[in-house]
């Protein structure tokens, strides 16, 4: 394809019969087929799935009967990333809480949701229930990106403090309440205006402890009374 080459024949006189031969090739065809798809996706060409990120190429025949190739050129828009924070819902109360931090690449700007189909910009998803929750991105080149993450029920707030003696020598008796539950946030507030876990009593008499946590109070009333009273000496 592309020679020119001539031949010397002898004409039917005997005479130089010179046939020059020229030859042309048909034309071949080269087309690209180039798309930009979201992570994670793939493009069918010809039966054939072509993830994102990836080139393939195709070979025909054209109407000439010369080779026809295809590139598809298939590429992949930035993925994004973020993480999650889950905070436990109070016990009868739908109090837990999902906030999405650091979200980077894709192309912002981001929407968010715990559906897939209704989105919000807010970064914080509020007033949930125990259970597990897939979290979705969507950035603005409409790719979604989605974590899994789950919700627990805090632990319900108990207090135990019975009544207490005091000693005869009045040295003192310690009251230590049993608390129990989720410690977040605790905190202790007796009807002696002190506010630790712990307390030492020197006179009988009526005593009261609240103990609260991020959901819930609980209170105990006792009564302190001296050593051996009622008993006969």
């Amino acid at each position: 394809v592309g020679d020119v080459q001539q031949f010397i024949l002898q004409s039917y006189l005997g005479c130089d019969s010179i046939v020059t031969v020229e030859v042309y090739g048909l034309p071949s065809s080269l087309d690209t087929v180039a798309l930009t798809l979201c992570p994670g996706e793939t493009y069918l060409f010809d039966g054939v799935e072509i993830p994102a990120g990836e080139t393939r190429e195709f070979n025909y025949l054209n109407s000439e009967g010369c080779d026809s190739t295809i590139i598809v050129a298939v590429a992949s828009f930035p993925a994004a990333s973020f993480d999650l924070a889950a905070l436990p819902t109070c016990t009868g109360t739908y109090t837990g809480s999902i906030s999405v931090l650091n979200p980077a690449g894709g192309q912002p700007p981001f929407r968010y949701s715990l559906d897939g189909s209704a989105f919000q910009d807010e970064l914080d998803f509020n007033n949930l229930q125990p259970g597990a929750y897939t979290v979705w991105l969507e950035d603005s080149n409409g790719c979604f990106f989605q974590q899994d993450t789950a919700i627990t029920a805090r632990l319900p707030l108990t207090l135990e403090l019975e009544d207490a003696q005091l000693p005869c020598d009045s040295g003192g008796v310690q009251l230590t309440p049993i608390v129990s539950g989720d410690p977040e946030g605790l905190s202790y507030e007796w009807s002696t205006g002190a506010q630790t876990p712990a307390i030492t009593v020197y006179d009988p008499g009526a005593v009261w402890v609240e103990v609260r946590n991020v959901c819930e109070t609980q209170r105990r009333d006792i009564s302190v009374d001296w050593e051996g009273l009622g008993n006969d000496f």
